[in-house]
C-alpha cells in the first residue's frame, strides 16, 4: 500500500481534496435545474431518473484495497439532507438513498444509486466505487495516517487544514480565499464504512446565508439479484424519445424536448452511453455520460428481469417490480414510475414519471 505522504508530495490527494469540496455546489446546481425543469433528463430516462441528486463521493485515494464486506446483493442505506439556511431565502430537500452492489470488479464495485424524495424518484447504474474509497466507505488505515503530523502541514501548505481522530477527519479549506468550508466525515475504523459526511460552507457574504449538506448512515441489508447473463441486446441500441410534461392541476401536456441516448461502448460488466437533450426544434442543450449494467441502464431494462422480478428497498420504501411487458417503481407504496419495454430487447418503448407538481411522459420515436 502506498504511503499516504509520498501521495501528498506530489499533491495528488490534496487535487481530489479540492474537488471533493465541489460536493454542495454540484448538488445545488442538479437541484435547480430539476425544480426549475420539472427533472433532470441528464442521468437518462424512465423510472431510473426523475429526481434530484446529492450525496457522497470521496476520491480522496486512487491505490487501496476493496473491502471484502462488500458483496454481490448488499444493499447501504443513507438518510440524505441539503440546502441553504439563512440569507433571506431558504430551501431545503430531505432525501432516502440506497446503494445496491451488483458486481464486484478486483479494482470496482458497479452497482444502482436509489434516492426518493418529494421531488421524485430515481434508480441510477454507476460505479459505486473503485479501489481506495467509494461513496459509501473509505479506507481507514489511509484515512488515519492523514492525520499525521507530516501528513497535516503538507495538507496547511495547501489551504487545507486537518484535524479530528481515527473514526472523525475534518477538513477546512477556502475556496479562492473567500468564505469557509468545512467537512465532516466519520466512518468505522475496521470497515470504512461511512457514518456520517457534512459539508457546511459559508460564502463570507452574511446575506447569503450557508449551504447544509448531510448524509446519516441508517442500516444494511441484503437483496436476492436475479442470475443475467449478459448485457441485454437493448444494451447496443440507441434511442430518440420524445418528451412532455403534464400539469398537475390543469391536465395540460407541453411538449418538453427530446432526449438521445447513444452506446459509446462497454467496460467490462459496464455499458458506457452519451445522453443528449435536446429542445422542441431537435436543437442539443448539454450532453452527459451516463452507465449501465446487466441488471439496467438509461434507457433499458433486462429482459428476464420481465419474467417475474421484484427489487424490494424497505431500508427507504422503494419498491420495482418487473413483470410482463412493465416496470413499475413505487415509494410509499405510491407508484412514481411506469415502464414500458420490448420483452425480446429490453428497450424502453415508453415511460411515465411522477415529478413534483405533474408528470413526464416519454415516448420511443426510433
Amino acid at each position: 500500500m502506498k504511503n499516504i505522504v509520498v501521495a501528498l508530495k506530489k499533491d495528488h490527494s490534496f487535487r481530489q481534496l479540492k474537488r471533493l469540496f465541489l460536493l454542495p455546489y454540484l448538488f445545488f446546481f442538479f437541484l435547480f435545474a430539476f425544480t426549475a425543469q420539472g427533472q433532470d433528463f441528464r442521468k437518462g430516462i424512465g423510472p431510473l431518473s426523475n429526481g434530484p441528486h446529492f450525496g457522497m463521493g470521496f476520491g480522496l485515494f486512487s491505490q487501496g484495497q476493496l473491502p471484502s464486506w462488500i458483496k454481490p446483493g448488499l444493499v447501504v442505506y443513507y438518510r440524505s439532507e441539503g440546502g441553504n439556511r439563512g440569507g433571506g431565502s431558504a430551501s431545503y430537500l430531505v432525501m432516502s438513498t440506497a446503494y445496491v452492489v451488483c458486481a464486484v470488479e478486483p479494482n470496482r464495485v458497479l452497482g444502482i444509486e436509489v434516492q426518493a424524495s418529494k421531488m421524485g424518484v430515481s434508480l441510477i447504474p454507476k460505479v459505486l466505487g473503485k479501489r481506495g474509497d467509494g461513496l459509501f466507505w473509505v479506507d481507514p488505515q489511509r484515512m488515519a495516517a492523514m492525520l499525521s503530523p507530516q501528513s497535516i502541514e503538507q495538507a496547511r501548505r495547501q489551504g487545507i487544514a486537518i484535524s479530528g481522530q481515527p473514526g472523525l477527519v475534518i477538513f477546512e479549506y477556502a475556496p479562492r480565499g473567500k468564505g469557509v468550508t468545512k467537512q465532516v466525515i466519520k466512518y468505522d475504523v475496521r470497515s470504512g464504512l461511512v457514518l456520517d459526511f457534512e459539508t457546511v460552507s459559508w460564502s463570507g457574504v452574511e446575506t447569503a446565508g450557508s449551504t447544509v449538506t448531510k448524509v446519516s448512515f441508517l442500516q444494511k441489508g441484503s437483496v436476492q439479484l436475479p442470475s443475467l447473463p449478459s448485457l441485454p441486446a437493448a444494451a447496443r441500441m440507441s434511442a430518440l424519445y420524445q418528451l412532455q410534461t403534464v400539469e398537475q392541476y390543469t391536465g395540460m401536456a407541453v411538449p418538453t424536448g427530446r432526449i438521445q441516448v447513444q452506446p459509446m461502448g462497454n467496460d467490462g460488466e459496464l455499458a458506457r452511453f452519451n445522453i443528449t437533450t435536446m429542445d422542441n426544434s431537435s436543437a442539443p442543450l448539454n450532453s452527459k455520460e451516463a452507465w449501465g449494467l446487466r441488471f439496467m441502464g438509461p434507457h433499458y431494462y433486462h429482459p428476464v428481469l420481465l419474467h417475474g422480478y421484484t427489487l424490494s428497498l424497505p431500508g427507504i420504501g422503494v419498491t420495482m417490480v418487473a413483470k410482463g411487458n412493465q416496470v413499475s417503481v413505487s415509494w410509499n407504496g405510491v407508484i412514481w414510475g411506469v415502464a414500458t419495454v420490448d420483452p425480446r430487447t429490453g428497450l424502453v418503448f415508453s415511460f411515465q414519471n411522477k415529478i413534483f407538481g405533474g408528470m413526464t411522459t416519454g415516448t420511443l420515436v426510433h
